[in-house]
């Protein structure tokens, strides 16, 4: 039982990479959400800007 197996070993590698790319993907999809957030909010405040400065003239 002590044998090494090398179609397990590389079934491990698959299942770790697998996870390791969920991982990663879940990671990318928070940090994107929050760079789109940060992004639409300074486009709202530079619209509210505009908007004042136009209603000042």
């Amino acid at each position: 039982m002590s044998e090494f197996h090398l179609g397990d070993a590389l079934f491990q590698l698959v299942v770790l990479g697998g996870l390791v790319v969920m991982v990663f993907l879940i990671v990318k999809g928070i940090r994107s959400f929050g760079k789109r957030k940060a992004q639409l909010d300074r486009l709202e405040s530079k619209m509210d800007s505009l908007l004042e400065e136009k209603d000042q003239r």
